[in-house]
C-alpha cells in the first residue's frame, strides 16, 4: 500500500513485522484501524454539529443525523472486522509453528520476557 500523495509512509503494525502485509490477518488489522481513525472523526463532526444544534444553526440537524449514520455504518464494519480478525487468527494458529517467524523475532525480545 503507498502513502497518499504528501504523507509519509506508515510503520508497519506487529502484525506485519511478523507476518507480513500481504497476510489477511495484516489486512484486517490494518483496516480496523483505519474504521477507528475514520470513527474518531465523525465523532468529533457530531460532537460539533451537537453544539452547533444546541446554539441554533438550521443546518445542524442534517449533519447530525449524517454523522450518527455514518457512525452507525462504521460500528457494522468494525464488528465485520472483528469478526474477520478472530478468524484469521484461529487459521493462524490452526496452521501452526512453521509458517510464522516467530523465532527470529523472539530473539529480538529482550531477555526477561
Amino acid at each position: 500500500m503507498e502513502p497518499a500523495p504528501g504523507h509519509p509512509p506508515s510503520r508497519p503494525t506487529p502484525s506485519e513485522s511478523l507476518l507480513g502485509a500481504a497476510h489477511p490477518l495484516s489486512r484486517v488489522i490494518r483496516n480496523a484501524d483505519a474504521v477507528a481513525r475514520q470513527a474518531r472523526v465523525a465523532i468529533m463532526l457530531l460532537a460539533a454539529a451537537l453544539a452547533a444544534t444546541a446554539g441554533g444553526a438550521t443546518w445542524a440537524p442534517a449533519a447530525d443525523l449524517a454523522a450518527a449514520l455514518t457512525l452507525g455504518g462504521l460500528g457494522a464494519v468494525a464488528v465485520a472486522l472483528h469478526v474477520r480478525a478472530r478468524w484469521e487468527a484461529r487459521e493462524v494458529i490452526a496452521r501452526g509453528d512453521e509458517h510464522l517467524p516467530l523465532r527470529r523475532a523472539a530473539s529480538r525480545w529482550p531477555s526477561g520476557w
